[in-house]
């Protein structure tokens, strides 16, 4: 598995117990439904993407999982583990809600149709009423654009582009 075919979830921020259970801190706050179809999850180590097996997974808190690995069967073995990046296979998160779908676009070029290169994505946040994207641009300006699906042109994964229609003016709202 290479990383381009994966999203990144977060980092494992403890062990928690005797028997190798782990603390995973998420970039998103994934469903209890979505988490328990989870089959495995892959460690950075020394850069290379190596699989894990999930034996038990569940919510500590909306960023928190804790989970047990096949093979990480006491606190010492899971201690080596803290720190490391977690990911998922793209496969497996694209079941996930649409909201979480810009999650898996970070670090993507932000596209207007009408303005042209707006930045990057940085980050994604969620509000009561809405998931606004925070974007960017080349001269550190930042852009809070509100993350509605009918704005959304299109995707290219490949070439790492969001492509939007914003409204008018929306872009100046920040300045």
């Amino acid at each position: 598995m290479f990383v381009e075919d994966c999203y990144c979830l977060g980092f494992v921020h403890k062990a928690q117990g005797i028997a190798g259970e782990l603390v995973i801190k998420t970039e998103i706050e994934p469903s209890e439904d979505n988490i328990t179809q989870w089959e495995s999850i892959f460690l950075s180590i020394d850069g290379i993407l190596v699989p894990f097996f999930i034996e038990t997974i569940g919510l500590k808190s909306p960023n928190l999982l804790v989970l047990k690995l096949e093979d990480i069967n006491n606190e010492v073995e899971a201690r080596k583990l803290r720190s490391l990046e977690v990911y998922i296979d793209k496969n497996v998160f694209k079941a996930e809600s649409n909201a979480l779908g810009f999650v898996r676009w970070l670090n993507f070029e932000v596209m207007d149709t009408t303005f042209g290169r707006v930045g990057v994505l940085e980050d994604v946040q969620e509000f009561p009423s809405q998931l606004m994207l925070h974007v960017k641009s080349e001269d550190n300006r930042r852009h809070l654009i509100p993350a509605n699906e009918d704005w959304l042109v299109k995707v290219d994964e490949d070439k790492n582009i969001i492509e939007m229609q914003l409204p008018e003016g929306l872009l100046n709202l920040n300045n």
